[in-house]
């Protein structure tokens, strides 16, 4: 027994849903081999010799999958093959109003509009499907830039990134780099170098009652094992890399959500700032002091300087770079275009206004005081760097990278290699060490 007919289709209520009713149609007639040769004929069939069983069979799944408003217009249909073109010359709109209301959806379709970037993707992607039934060819390409083209400003990086990726700009392609880029629904930069948040206030804890041995002794507190829960959508990684000892040099960072100098006396108009913290990867924070306008002399030749404003940049006096975010940069709307050997970054009519040269992973800043230096001419610094990460080292730091080294072997182990710099005593208990002296 074929029981396909129980399939469950939408009933056609009209122009609204024509296109996927007869899709759906189609592949169930198909499915009870009543459309060969009943609805659609092939060359050397005649119409004539149609299987009336069969073609009963047809007209009346037909008849059922359609809404009963629309009953008359195949009230006058004898075979399936006449109700089905008296249903598409009623609902199919071929006509240049219907192609021109298409593409208006088309082009005036943004994210923003739609609940979430999956629908975005699949709304696009129908409404050219449907172009393209009516003859109204609108290629993969196409529907790829128009996907980008409805993303707003924050994934601008993520095109960028796309441009330069060399991969082919299709549909499918970009929904796939859009869905794999789904901004959290905070309103929080996602980036690389750091997150800012607020310092919670200091709750005291309340002395708890411990048990004690039979002499009398308090029995030590029990660890508290925390969970290991995954960071929050805002949290990120740490700026890690090699960086020379030139502590006015400037480097682009994809990953930075802000402008950060550790130094105030290259900011001007400077102010208390609401952020009170940055946190880094290894849960470290560091104070942000205030925050300000720069000014970057930036070098596009040899014999050609120009001036940057720099504004609101966080004063993070622990910091060991001076960081300029690309995602800032280009929600000014300049564009940074990023190569094998350097960078540029220009200004929303297309001017170059700074470049950036490859030095050690990192794409450092052309200004008028080290730009187009031979690598003879830079300082033993320069030419030899050194490998740190954002915040400076200390005692805590080198404690954790080497398995939680007490400070005495620190400091022997300072004493016989080279790579360690000044370690001062330890300015927290490590709660790592405690639980394994008490297990």
């Amino acid at each position: 027994m074929n029981n396909s007919s129980s399939i469950s289709i939408e009933k056609l209520r009209g122009r609204e849903n024509y296109g996927s009713w007869k899709i759906a149609m189609r592949a169930a007639l198909r499915l009870e081999k009543v459309w060969t040769n009943v609805v659609e004929f092939k060359s050397d069939v005649d119409p004539s010799t149609v299987d009336c069983e069969k073609d009963e069979q047809a007209l009346s799944r037909i008849t059922l999958a359609i809404d009963k408003v629309n009953y008359s217009h195949i009230a006058k249909a004898s075979t399936a093959r006449e109700a089905w073109d008296s249903l598409a010359a009623a609902f199919e709109d071929s006509g240049l109003s219907r192609r021109v209301a298409l593409l208006r959806s088309l082009v005036d379709a943004r994210l923003e509009l739609f609940p979430s970037a999956e629908e975005y993707c699949n709304e696009v992607l129908t409404l050219a499907q449907k172009l393209n039934d009516l003859k109204f060819v609108v290629d993969d390409e196409w529907v790829g830039t128009l996907l980008l083209a409805g993303l707003p400003e924050e994934y601008r990086p993520m095109i960028m990134g796309l441009e330069n990726s060399g991969i082919k700009i299709s549909g499918d392609n970009v929904k796939v780099r859009i869905l794999q880029d789904v901004k959290p629904s905070t309103d929080v930069d996602s980036a690389l170098l750091a997150v800012r948040r607020k310092r919670k206030p200091h709750r005291p804890r309340q002395e708890q009652q411990r048990r004690s041995y039979s002499d009398g002794r308090p029995t030590p507190p029990k660890p508290k094992h925390k969970p290991n829960r995954p960071p929050p959508p805002a949290f990120l990684s740490c700026f890690a890399t090699s960086l020379s000892d030139d502590r006015n040099a400037w480097y682009l960072d994809s990953g930075a959500s802000s402008h950060i100098t550790h130094s105030s006396n290259l900011l001007s108009d400077v102010r208390p700032c609401s952020e009170t913290a940055v946190t880094v990867a290894d849960r470290s924070t560091m104070d942000v002091a205030g925050i300000g306008d720069t000014t970057i002399r930036s070098s596009l030749s040899r014999t050609s300087n120009i001036d940057v404003e720099v504004h609101d940049v966080l004063h993070v006096p622990e910091a060991a770079a001076n960081l300029l975010s690309i995602s800032k940069i280009v929600r000014r709307g300049n564009t940074v275009e990023i190569g094998g050997d350097g960078a540029k970054i220009r200004d929303p009519t297309r001017r170059i206004i700074g470049t950036a040269r490859l030095e050690n992973g990192l794409y450092r800043l052309n200004t008028a005081d080290d730009a187009f230096r031979s690598p003879a001419n830079r300082s033993p610094s320069e030419r030899s760097p050194r490998s740190a990460l954002l915040t400076v080292e200390n005692a805590d730091l080198w404690h954790r990278r080497t398995g939680h080294l007490n400070i005495n072997g620190l400091q022997h182990l300072r004493a016989c290699s080279t790579g360690i710099g000044c370690l001062e005593n330890p300015k927290e208990t490590c709660e790592v060490c405690l639980q394994g002296k008490q297990s």
